[in-house]
């Protein structure tokens, strides 16, 4: 199994989605009064072309999503939380299928959530983890793509990711 343990922040959205999706927050912010504050925020600051991306990577990789992001912590643990997370991400626009699971929150670096997760799921063949962030183990750095904050999850990033989860040293791929 192909996993890709997903950041959010900095990653399906960026400093670049943030500033273009500032007025969409006023003129759409409060389509649904019952969303909390955060839904409407990220939703109107969600960058659809990352969100592609990633749905690109999963199915030319045959590759699932473990949400490492700390957005798992917008909804409880209870047997919805699955659930909940893959409305959520389809709201964004992250196909709702590739969502399987999330790292457990554990108050330490994302690599040790991620180290975690792994030694629980040793049916995982190959990892690539995406995060604009660098909190990772040392020995996880050969498998991280690090997006630039300000632009999220780019083409090139694909490539590096597809790279991984492939094991090829070069490809082309045509986008």
């Amino acid at each position: 199994m192909n996993i890709i343990f997903l950041d959010v922040d900095g990653v399906l959205n960026s400093e670049r989605s943030f500033m273009a999706g500032g007025d969409r927050m006023k003129q759409y912010g409060i389509d649904n009064p019952d969303d909390p504050y955060w839904m409407k925020i990220t939703r109107c600051t969600i960058d659809p072309i990352a969100c592609d991306l990633i749905n690109r990577l999963c199915t030319a990789c045959d590759a699932k999503i473990v949400v490492s992001s700390t957005h798992r912590k917008h909804f409880p643990d209870s047997d919805k939380k699955l659930e909940q997370m893959k409305e959520y991400f389809a709201n964004l626009g992250v196909k709702p299928e590739y969502i399987i699971d999330w790292t457990e929150c554990l108050s330490t670096p994302r690599g040790v959530e991620i180290q975690d997760w792994l030694e629980r799921h040793p049916e995982t063949e190959r990892y690539v983890i995406i995060d604009d962030s660098s909190d990772m183990l040392e020995h996880q750095m050969e498998y991280f793509v690090r997006c630039d904050g300000l632009i999220g999850f780019s083409a090139d990033n694909l490539r590096q990711a597809m790279s991984l989860l492939r094991r090829e040293e070069s490809m082309i791929i045509t986008l």
